[in-house]
């Protein structure tokens, strides 16, 4: 990797550090509470009219084992409140997850906790000197990236094998 390019890389891990660390402190104190893959499950649901399948939500987040999601699953029930699961009407051997109502308001709190924690970068964005264009710029960059990750998350997702 040419040195320009991990400079690159290592100034996008500050930034992500940073950007985390910042959400941490804005966080109302429930919202902190949860957990990446917590909160991966709950943004996947939110995506999909509220309920999903836990094979589905395995796939679309990656998760390692049928075991862990369902902890993960149990915890988000059962300690948070945050969802409920229910037996798939068109096949009694799978588990719907569906969000609560205070997991919709998480959700919510959460959407406006990450105003706050991206109001500093959106901030250097309009400040930006030189370019007139720069937030069109920067806006077409995060536009391909985020193209990117999805086709690159698309193309890993269709690679691992079905969990059962």
């Amino acid at each position: 990797m040419a040195t320009e390019e991990r400079g690159l890389m290592e100034r996008i891990g500050d930034l992500s550090l940073l950007m985390r660390l910042l959400q941490q402190h804005v966080s109302d104190a429930e919202v902190a509470d949860l957990s990446d893959r917590q909160i991966l499950i709950l943004e996947t649901l939110s995506r999909s009219d509220g309920q999903l399948e836990t094979v589905e939500i395995g796939s679309t987040i990656g998760h390692p084992s049928k075991s862990a999601l369902s902890a993960v699953v149990s915890d988000l029930e059962n300690v948070k409140g945050l969802v409920e699961t229910r037996r798939s009407e068109e096949d009694h051997r799978k588990r719907v997850v569906k969000l609560t109502k205070k997991g919709w308001q998480t959700l919510k709190l959460r959407q406006q906790q990450g105003l706050k924690t991206y109001a500093p970068l959106a901030e250097v964005v309009r400040k930006a000197e030189g370019d007139p264009n720069t937030r069109k710029v920067f806006g077409r960059v995060l536009d391909e990236a985020v193209n990117a990750i999805d086709q690159r998350l698309q193309k890993l997702k269709n690679q691992r094998p079905p969990q059962s």
